[in-house]
């Protein structure tokens, strides 16, 4: 296929690795790892400020940004991030970054990206110090004055290959002020045409053989959320609630998993209770930081109720503070703080869970009362360190997840009755198989099913362990037995928010097309700031269907917000093919065909996880029409 060319302006940011060839000296394959680690951890960044990381050329990275306040808030963070990250590390191989954004042009073509403005961004990248950042006029003019920024101007600059001198800034963050969150907005719509082609650094398959990442969700892009989020009337059956991120007030980002691993548990206990509408983190997490506004944040999550709260974390004891809100009134149902030994953090959690049961008049049957009086964690290391391997796993790359799994490993050696410690090994060797991230899938699936066999016999009150043990059945072909564990599931935790899109998906690929639509369109109800995947999924099963008019936007809008997932390319490409667009088709092709080369037809067929010949056969045929070989 013919090689397109597109040109686009746009904020571009180029880092690079100081000393990498002196790093590679000193040890090759560490040097090479924690490179690619640093550059993973600032992909992950980039992408939370509706960033794009285009490429990562060995010891450099290449991002585009829709607005220059994200590409100076990622760089910093970024930066502060990596210098904590650095300090961990016994030995002198730390990879330290300079960071260069400028705004110009960017040329696609050949499966790169090229242009001036890529060029300007790391000529004004060399002239940073280590660690730092470094922007030209262009990109210091169009930062907001209430950005907490000093920048340093350091006069006009002769930059190589540019005739005319360049003023560049050094940028840093005033003393005593924080790095602003990723805003949230609009991006344009285009039409798929019209769209630039797309470049991944290295993506992997959306749902290569199973549903498993819509538990995780790690993609999610919260600069381009608010244009899915379904407002509901408060007007549930059951009363409805909505957990917001707890403020981590202990004075080191390093603890803010502590903080969210207490909220998610939270939430996670609530949805255990069949009588209580309980939002996905996915959605409440969304609003970090919020103050003010309760009464917004309630309606456009179709909620009565808010909990929030802070903790601050010290070396042997925590200060919780916790209060719950009715928004229609903005009274305070109930607010409490808890001073007390780190050991005691179950206490607190049963206490805050006992105390909103009270509060909202809940009613709970003998099961869900038994569920909830089970014993956590017998060991508060143990749950330490599953709180920090469910933070690096959710950084969803495959190193990530064989990190997470070891130190999911460890909290079940420090505590080996830990039913949630076991169900986490068992999640990591689910994602394996279904992400085909593992040399062995017959060995990931038997560890995989041993965990999920032994965090049932501790505790079958889990919903993670159901859909881990329904993806694993989906891998192998089992979708009766996929959609049976994963609806015994929902059962269990009503609630929980990755169910009943896993449940879809299942339905999907077993055929059963309209009860996956249905079922998706149900998820919403707990996932009103819903992620792309419910797009793909909704998307697919409507493909299916053959209403093909009706999928199209659904995955356009998918792909804007995160256009690195070779998946929804591909699924648009099939679907624009069948209704006779086959340039708008090849045009879609090719842009997943820049994220993965090495796809192809033969390759899809034997790969799908569909499980009737006719939906295989209706997508292949789509792919083919789109020019895919």
């Amino acid at each position: 296929m013919e090689q397109f060319k597109a040109r686009k302006l746009a904020v571009v940011l180029h880092a690079d690795v100081v000393g990498s060839t002196e790093l590679v000296q000193r040890n090759e394959t560490l040097a090479h790892n924690r490179v690619q680690d640093a550059f993973r951890r600032f992909s992950t960044i980039i992408t939370s400020y509706g960033g794009i990381a285009r490429e990562i050329r060995g010891d450099a990275l290449i991002a585009e940004f829709p607005r220059a306040s994200d590409a100076v808030c990622a760089a910093l963070r970024f930066q502060q991030l990596n210098e904590q990250h650095n300090n961990q590390f016994e030995d002198d191989i730390a990879p330290t970054v300079r960071i260069g954004i400028a705004l110009g042009e960017e040329v696609f073509a050949d499966g790169t990206v090229t242009g001036p403005g890529v060029v300007l961004a790391q000529r004004v990248e060399q002239l940073s110090i280590p660690g730092g950042v470094c922007v030209t006029s262009a990109i210091h003019e169009a930062i907001p004055t209430r950005m907490p920024f000093i920048q340093d101007s350091m006069g006009e600059q002769k930059i190589k290959g540019f005739e005319e001198p360049v003023r560049v800034y050094r940028v840093r963050l005033k003393q005593g002020q924080t790095i602003p969150e990723a805003e949230l907005f609009n991006p344009p719509r285009t039409s798929s045409l019209k769209r630039n082609l797309v470049f991944g650094i290295s993506a992997v398959g959306l749902i290569a053989a199973g549903g498993i990442i819509l538990w995780l969700q790690p993609w999610i892009n919260k600069g381009n959320q608010e244009t899915t989020v379904v407002t509901q009337e408060l007007e549930h059956a059951k009363p409805s609630i909505a957990v917001l991120p707890f403020d981590n007030l202990s004075g080191d980002q390093e603890q803010r998993y502590f903080a969210d691993g207490l909220a998610d548990d939270l939430i996670t206990d609530l949805s255990k209770l069949s009588g209580l509408h309980v939002i996905a983190r996915t959605s409440s997490f969304a609003y970090r930081g919020v103050t003010e506004g309760i009464k917004q944040v309630a309606m456009e999550l179709g909620v009565k109720y808010i909990l929030s709260g802070s903790v601050r974390r010290s070396d042997k004891t925590v200060r919780i503070n916790a209060q719950l809100v009715d928004a229609a009134t903005d009274q305070h149902v109930w607010s409490d703080r808890f001073d007390r030994d780190l050991t005691d953090i179950f206490t607190i959690q049963d206490q805050v869970t006992d105390q909103i049961v009270r509060a909202l008049e809940l009613s709970l049957n003998a099961n869900e009362r038994e569920r909830l009086d089970r014993p956590r964690a017998a060991n508060f290391d143990a749950y330490d360190m599953l709180l920090r391997a469910r933070e690096i796993q959710g950084r969803f790359t495959p190193e990530d997840n064989a990190a997470g799994r070891e130190l999911y490993k460890k909290a079940a050696q420090l505590d080996p009755d830990y039913a949630r410690a076991h169900a986490g090994v068992a999640f990591t060797h689910a994602v394996d198989v279904n992400m085909n991230w593992t040399d062995s899938q017959e060995q990931s699936i038997k560890l995989g099913r041993e965990a999920v066999a032994r965090a049932f016999e501790l505790d079958d009150s889990l919903g993670q362990v159901y859909f881990s043990q329904g993806s694993l059945d989906l891998a192998e072909g089992r979708y009766q037995e996929s959609v049976e564990v994963i609806k015994r599931g929902i059962e269990v935790a009503p609630s929980y928010s990755a169910g009943i899109p896993n449940l879809a998906f299942s339905l999907i690929n077993w055929g059963h097309h309209e009860e996956g639509l249905e079922a998706i369109n149900n998820a919403k109800k707990f996932n009103p700031r819903f992620t792309q995947v419910y797009l793909y999924v909704e998307a697919l099963a409507l493909f299916h269907l053959q209403r093909f008019e009706d999928a199209v936007p659904l995955l356009q809008t998918a792909i804007e917000r995160n256009p690195a997932f070779d998946r929804v390319q591909l699924l648009l490409a099939a679907t624009l093919a069948h209704l006779g667009k086959l340039e708008e088709a090849e045009w879609a092709l090719q842009e997943a065909l820049y994220v993965r080369p090495d796809l192809s037809l033969s390759d899809e067929r034997s790969d799908s996880i569909l499980a009737r010949d006719e939906d295989i056969e209706r997508y292949i045929k789509g792919l083919k029409m789109a020019g895919l070989e």
